[in-house]
């Protein structure tokens, strides 16, 4: 967009700035940098939100296991390897579906249980992913823990539907669960058939344990065309920040102006192209195209430094 200044400013500056082409830009790249390809279309920001969400950062864990979990037989050095992989830190996306290398797709047990599923072997494929199996591990993934809920058989009709693996976390680790309970609200319990058939249908449902207890969902739920709610809610916010931010550049331009004439000891060119590089809520950095400097804008104050 093309902005001019307004008469009678001491300045007749021009300045072409698109910070939302910009934040576009930089989501693209982080999704690129982590390994991962964006579509074509203009859904960078929200198809970020959604790799973050899909990744388990690699940093070391400790392993924690339910009352019900059982290995199953045969599989105790394939359990053993991964729980080492776990407290070291390692990278753990060789275990996790496949599908989560297409950065639009949406896993509904994560999005509405906040429950992750890893794939139980020790044999590995030649792009480095370890052999799909039939025994997946159900699990709760926090910054400090990975909570082994149970082992499921992946061809289980109910192996990402089955509301037992609430029961199992509340039993064992209700603090988990506590922030998601509902008060005051009576709702219908749902079969592992009504809850498969809500969530094709990307529909949100409460749960209801078999104290009574409901439950909202954990994983934030999901929108109407499949997309996690809070990975949406984000990119919102994201591409507000980046227009706040724009705003907020447009109308400092002359004190830009000034600060680079005092600083540079020089009149800067009154054509100006601005480049957002990064921001966040409590600022923003961006370079002018045709002067070659950086603006960096804090809590305070703005700074400005040669590129």
């Amino acid at each position: 967009m093309i902005y001019k200044a307004k008469i009678p400013e001491k300045y007749l500056w021009i300045a072409e700035i698109d910070f939302e082409k910009d934040c576009e830009k930089i989501a693209k790249s982080n999704i690129v940098n982590n390994g991962f390809s964006p579509t074509v279309n203009r859904n960078a920001p929200i198809e970020m939100f959604k790799m973050m969400k899909k990744t388990i950062k690699p940093m070391p864990r400790q392993v924690k296991k339910s009352d019900s979990f059982v290995c199953p037989s045969g599989y105790e050095l394939a359990l053993s390897e991964l729980e080492i992989k776990i407290i070291n830190g390692d990278n753990l996306k060789p275990f996790l579906t496949e599908k989560y290398d297409d950065v639009t797709y949406n896993d509904g047990i994560l999005n509405d249980w906040n429950l992750f599923h890893f794939h139980l072997s020790r044999r590995y494929r030649t792009d480095g992913r370890v052999q799909r199996s039939n025994h997946l591990i159900i699990a709760w993934v926090t910054d400090y823990f990975v909570y082994f809920i149970t082992v499921k058989d992946h061809n289980d009709i109910h192996c990402f539907t089955d509301k037992d693996y609430l029961e199992i976390i509340y039993r064992n680790w209700p603090n988990l669960l506590s922030p998601f309970i509902v008060n005051g609200v009576a709702s219908k319990e749902l079969s592992n058939n009504d809850i498969k058939a809500l969530r094709e249908c990307n529909i949100n449902g409460f749960a209801v344990l078999d104290n009574g207890l409901v439950l909202t969902n954990a994983g934030g739920g999901s929108m109407s065309n499949g997309n996690p709610i809070d990975s949406t809610l984000k990119s919102i916010i994201y591409r507000q920040e980046a227009a706040k931010w724009e705003k907020f550049l447009v109308d400092n331009i002359p004190n830009i102006i000034i600060a680079f004439q005092n600083f540079f000891m020089v009149q800067p060119k009154l054509e100006m192209k601005f480049q957002l590089i990064s921001f966040g809520s409590d600022g923003f950095v961006c370079c002018e195209k045709t002067n070659n400097f950086i603006v960096k804008k804090t809590n305070k104050s703005f700074i400005l430094s040669k590129d």
